[in-house]
């Protein structure tokens, strides 16, 4: 990607945050897993930047970032099965590895962005065709290069403590315009906005 040594992510899933601001959820084992916390629409407000792991059959508890590390969550009551929540997939397309800009971002362009830039013209002197271009394709060297349009968390050069909408959708132009310029001009449907989103959430990937 264009982030330098970046590790391999994917969206697992997506469960609602109830009423009280807790949530319940079977996560799969083995994986590392990071947690971001979406708005209405499925942009990241804020993201952890520690991984946590489970083994099979474990489970794990939270009070929160900022309560003492030795406090329980719940006053460590176990959850009745019908309180803990299943993952809704990502609502992109089902390939098997990490999250690929190719497969998920690029049709969405296809189909709403290169009408008006790449096809018959370049709007704005932007190229959104998914030609490849050195070691990613056009359209993305493209966003990820234009300034100020897609926030990037480069490795070593991140800000020391984590604020809300610091990186991702929220801290680019590119979410905000769609939702909002280009939207009045030419609205995208909300699963493709969402996998514009994942994509900005997950720092930008290409592979």
């Amino acid at each position: 990607s264009w982030v330098s040594q970046e590790i391999t992510k994917g969206v697992v899933g997506t469960v609602p945050v109830e009423e009280d601001g807790s949530v319940a959820f079977r996560a799969p084992a083995q994986e590392p897993l990071l947690f971001q916390l979406l708005d209405e629409n499925n942009m990241a407000v804020f993201s952890m930047r520690s991984q946590v792991y489970l083994q099979p059959g474990e489970v794990m508890s939270c009070a929160g970032c900022h309560e003492p590390r030795g406090s329980l969550a719940y006053g460590g009551q176990r959850l009745a099965p019908s309180e803990v929540k299943e993952l809704v997939p990502s609502v992109g397309p089902r390939y098997a590895g990490g999250f690929s800009y190719a497969r998920s971002v690029q049709p969405v362009l296809d189909r709403y962005c290169i009408r008006c830039h790449g096809v018959k013209r370049n709007a704005g002197d932007l190229n959104l065709l998914g030609t490849p271009k050195g070691q990613f394709s056009q359209s993305y060297e493209a966003l990820v290069t234009r300034p100020g349009w897609v926030s990037l968390a480069h490795r070593n050069e991140q800000t020391d403590i984590s604020k809300i909408m610091d990186y991702g959708s929220h801290a680019g132009k590119l979410a905000r315009f769609l939702l909002n310029e280009h939207h009045r001009k030419a609205p995208i449907d909300p699963d493709s906005f969402t996998r514009i989103a994942e994509w900005l959430d997950l720092n930008g990937q290409y592979y």
